[in-house]
């Protein structure tokens, strides 16, 4: 009897206890386990892995060789390697001379380009890169970082502190960016730096790339203006250079009666000088070359043409004959802007 019972009790467990049945369990059963994933020192391009491509680049001369190892690097760049790749596309330039960077290149071999590509395709990953070869001491590197931040959001101070550099070709590149930058907030006063900085050079340098990107923003003229007074005579003659290219602009608004805007360009006011000071400037070269430059204003402004009238006194002969040229005929045959006029 105790037999027969045991046996209808396991029966009745296995019914109600059975897969799907009302006494079944609630718990979901145990998923499987996932693949690992894949590790990034296990991917590879073409058999090989980021470190062999890096090494490639910086060993192999052929820049075909190169060319390939930044492809490369640049698909890795997606996988996890943004820094690294920048790193090393920013290295492999140490090699390479600005002036040697083709704008474009159909064969599609060029190291700088291939380069270029390997940075966008880290993108903001690519910036503290990117900063530190700013301030590193490749200057190769430092003009291809300037480059490829010259379209990104790139602190002003650092390129401020460019615009001082020793090397002239890096002052350049950084003064372009400025000025790509400009008028954003901070810009016109890192411009006046380079102006005020104690190397006779780096001002020169200064106003000249200022001038030459922009003849036309009444702010950045008042900013160059002051060098006409400068303590040494190149920037004082540098300026009138890079503003003889502006009044050849603004000559032509004379002709049809649009003189008041070339007011303080041409007399001054008291905080901000105008080109009349270069007629009075101590040099006699500054002088002489401030005669031809403002020799078209003399019936434009009532204090060019009586400065010039005291150069005809002028203690130089070249100076005094040059001014009383001048006052004979305000814009002879042989001006560079007499073509302007007709």
């Amino acid at each position: 009897m105790q037999i027969a019972l045991k046996a209808l009790g396991l029966m009745v467990s296995c019914v109600l206890f059975a897969p799907g049945s009302a006494g079944a369990s609630d718990a979901t059963p145990e998923k499987p386990k996932p693949e690992a994933s894949i590790k990034r020192e296990e991917l590879r391009y073409d058999s090989k892995s980021f470190d062999e491509w890096r090494r490639i680049l910086l060993t192999e001369l052929k820049p075909e060789r190169r060319v390939e190892a930044l492809k490369a690097v640049r698909a890795f760049a997606g996988k996890g390697y943004g820094t690294e790749a920048a790193e090393a596309a920013i290295a492999v330039m140490a090699d390479y001379v600005a002036s040697e960077f083709p704008i474009f290149d159909e064969r599609g071999d060029n190291v700088a380009n291939a380069a270029s590509e390997v940075i966008a395709k880290v993108g903001a990953a690519a910036h503290p890169a990117l900063l530190r070869a700013l301030k590193g001491g490749n200057k190769n590197q430092r003009l291809f970082a300037l480059g490829e931040l010259r379209e990104r959001d790139l602190p002003v101070p650092v390129v401020t502190d460019l615009t001082l550099y020793k090397d002239a070709d890096v002052r350049t590149r950084a003064l372009g960016v400025l000025m790509d930058r400009y008028p954003e907030k901070g810009v016109l006063a890192s411009l006046s730096r380079p102006l005020k900085h104690e190397d006779a050079e780096i001002r020169c340098d200064a106003l000249s790339q200022i001038i030459g990107h922009s003849r036309w923003d009444d702010s950045l003229l008042k900013l160059v203006l002051p060098s006409l007074r400068d303590k040494e005579e190149a920037v004082r003659l540098a300026a009138l250079d890079a503003l003889t290219n502006v009044a050849r602009e603004r000559l032509p608004s004379l002709f049809r009666r649009e003189t008041a805007p070339l007011t303080g360009f041409l007399d001054g006011s008291k905080e901000v000088p105008g080109l009349v000071v270069a007629l009075r400037d101590p040099s006699p070269k500054v002088r002489e070359k401030a005669v031809e430059l403002l020799t078209p204003f003399i019936p434009h402004s009532t204090q060019i043409a009586q400065a010039m009238r005291e150069a005809c006194k002028d203690p130089d002969p070249d100076v005094r004959k040059a001014a009383t040229k001048a006052l004979v005929n305000p814009t002879p045959s042989d001006s560079p802007l007499k073509v302007i006029i007709e």
